[in-house]
């Protein structure tokens, strides 16, 4: 019973807008391609792992911007730093950061029972595939990487693209 998932899944999360008395219309499905690996324990890693419990995260890879003269140290220091010049620049470029960041889809996967996992219907462009949760049960962790998915023809590639083996890191 408390084994997680016994089928791997994944599943797309999509930004829209709703505007009263209009249509609209979602394209959800097959598009994109299939991106396929297998995570793997460290060599010297002797506790047993629930796979099932994992779940994995591939996100377009857009840097945050970061608050350039903010005082990390100051609680307060954000009320004051945000009428500064450096605060309203940042506003703008963190405005236009999630507007960027909502047009483009997140995934989230669970992982089959030997480690492997799915993704389906993932457009080309640059990704970062990272630990969503679960991998701290047991005292593990991955480290985000980056991937890029080629163009291809037509709106759906049936070929996998095959990430291999990602080991995980113990803690």
């Amino acid at each position: 019973v408390n084994d997680g998932a016994t089928e791997i899944t994944s599943s797309q999360k999509l930004t829209a807008t709703f505007v009263a008395g209009e249509t609209t219309t979602i394209d959800i499905g097959r598009g994109g391609r299939p991106v396929i690996g297998k995570l793997t324990l460290p060599a010297d890693f002797d506790k047993t792992v629930v796979w099932g419990r994992l779940r994995l995260e591939l996100k377009t890879d857009l840097p945050e911007p970061f608050p350039v003269g903010l005082n990390q140290d100051d609680p307060q220091a954000f009320v004051k730093w945000q009428t500064t010049k450096e605060g309203l620049d940042y506003a703008v470029v963190r405005s236009e950061w999630e507007a960027r960041k909502s047009e483009h889809p997140q995934f989230h996967a669970s992982v089959d029972r030997d480690g492997t996992f799915r993704i389906d219907n993932v457009a080309s462009g640059t990704f970062v595939l990272s630990e969503w949760m679960g991998l701290s049960d047991f005292k593990l962790a991955m480290t985000p990487r980056s991937i890029e998915i080629p163009e291809f023809e037509g709106d759906y590639e049936e070929t996998p693209l095959d990430l291999g083996e990602i080991e995980l890191i113990g803690q």
